[in-house]
């Protein structure tokens, strides 16, 4: 298992083996001389005009192609931008795939914007199956005139795809963002196993969708599984249906796979062939036509009976908060949600659930965060401190010198707070070579207790600083004062 490297000031007649001897392409990582099964390439800043197919000797293990945006590994920091506009970003882009997976399999893509051509999608793997791929933390952008999407995946009769998106963010105006294809067959049904997680999908044609699911063939059995949840999927129009099925039971038979859809924000219709081939509950739906040939879970809500509560940076005058993230006080926090077909993090990677004063987790792609106010009832020293009730964090950015630096800050709990111990962590050093770390209070509540962290950053740069509540009770208080910096 190697390390290996591209950079804008690479060569592809380099080892590529450290950043000093890095290639030029993404094109010579994912070549048949590139990377191998188990390898890492990381790719500097910059703007890469290739559209790829892969040539490596298809990945047995899991093998990483990551976007270095903090330069730790490559010293180029910055966002990585791998484009099938291969002269400008004004002239005719290719009609080929960015992205070409050409029947590859075990890759795991993240921190990375791709952008699709003219006639092709950003990723593709529609020639030959491609097997365990994931996609984690990217953008992927669509080209006006695209014509299949941003994502085509198919899958060979009774292959399990085992494909995973998350923390994504899809944008197009043609056709279906994500189109997977499950091709018929005889013997048994079977579960392709794609899943679609804390993503946020915007489409902006009326007539394509977010997620189509649809088969081909002239067999009886059908694919399915197809999980999608935690997600915001928002239509142009509310006659729009943003996530569909086409395909069909042979005879009318059971869907043993079918499409799941929970905890998630949909604005647009959800459409089946079908009867059963979709399965819902949790989520919130408007549009004109909010379900065709789907029965609705008893915990879903549609149209006006919930207020659609989310940032639209309304608030930019105060604080940064990200489009779809819930306001203050919104009821997708704390919605209720599925307990099977959820995750403990969101799109950013940041706990759920968050902000909503409730132990329940939010639907959609964001749980709210930092989120603790001002507190002058409680309070250590002085007349002000911060406090959050429920679950929750509040992050601080700290620049740090290439010194020994030592955190603390005095936290306190109520008696009605439950669960692990209130928190302060460091997180997101990368840059400052620190690594992650955490001190939990281990006292007991209406007591003060000092936390403290120690850690030497190898170079200046900027930490995060977090306070964390991990009540599970939901009304339980926590509180901190007197943070300092030494």
């Amino acid at each position: 298992m190697t390390d290996y490297f591209v950079r804008k000031s690479g060569s592809d007649g380099a080892a590529g083996t450290s950043a000093g001897a890095a290639w030029l392409t993404i094109g010579k990582a994912l070549g048949a001389t590139g990377i191998a099964s188990g390898d890492t390439v990381y790719i500097g800043a910059g703007t890469y005009r290739e559209t790829v197919q892969v040539a490596m000797t298809s990945a047995v293990a899991e093998t990483f192609v990551i976007g270095d945006v903090d330069g730790v590994k490559t010293g180029d920091s910055g966002e990585i931008i791998w484009t099938a506009y291969t002269t400008n970003d004004t002239t005719i882009p290719a009609s080929s795939s960015t992205l070409d997976l050409a029947g590859t399999d075990f890759l795991t893509f993240r921190y990375l914007t791709l952008i699709s051509g003219s006639g092709a999608t950003c990723v593709g793997a529609t020639s030959t199956t491609s097997t365990n791929i994931k996609f984690q933390d990217c953008n992927l952008l669509g080209h006006p005139g695209i014509a299949i999407g941003l994502i085509f995946f198919v899958a060979a009769f009774g292959v399990a795809l085992n494909l995973t998106i998350e923390r994504c963010y899809l944008r197009g105006d043609r056709n279906s963002l994500m189109k997977v294809q499950l091709n018929t067959g005889a013997g048994a049904d079977y579960d392709a196993n794609v899943v679609i997680r804390n993503c946020v999908l915007d489409v902006l044609a009326n007539s394509a969708a977010g997620i189509e699911v649809s088969s081909s063939g002239a067999g009886a059995q059908e694919g399915g599984g197809v999980y999608i949840y935690n997600c915001i999927v928002r239509g142009p129009s509310s006659s729009s249906n943003v996530i569909r099925t086409n395909g069909t039971q042979v005879g009318g038979a059971t869907w043993a796979f079918p499409v799941r859809i929970y905890n998630s924000i949909i604005v647009g219709g959800i459409a089946s062939a079908e009867s059963g081939a979709i399965v819902e509950n949790y989520n919130h739906i408007m549009a004109q036509t909010t379900h065709t040939n789907v029965t609705l879970g008893a915990n879903t809500k549609t149209n006006s009976t919930y207020s659609y509560l989310v940032n639209a940076n309304q608030e930019r005058a105060k604080t940064v908060r990200a489009f779809g993230e819930p306001m203050a006080g919104s009821p997708y926090l704390g919605f209720g949600n599925d307990g099977t077909y959820t995750s403990s993090e969101d799109l950013r990677g940041n706990p759920r659930p968050a902000g909503g004063a409730t132990a329940t987790k939010g639907i959609g792609a964001y749980e709210r965060g930092n989120t603790f106010a001002k507190e002058t009832g409680t309070v250590r020293t002085g007349s002000n401190a911060i406090s959050i009730t429920g679950p929750g964090y509040q992050d601080f950015q700290l620049p740090v010198a290439a010194s020994s630096t030592t955190v603390t800050v005095y936290v306190r709990w109520d008696a009605t707070y439950a669960g692990t111990k209130p928190k302060m962590q460091v997180l997101n050093g990368t840059e400052a070579g620190v690594a992650d770390a955490t001190a939990t209070a281990t006292g007991s509540s209406g007591a003060w207790e000092q936390l403290s962290l120690n850690f030497t950053p190898t170079s200046a740069g900027i930490v995060t600083i977090r306070l964390l509540s991990s009540d599970t009770n939901g009304g339980g208080k926590m509180f901190a004062d007197d943070f300092s910096v030494a």
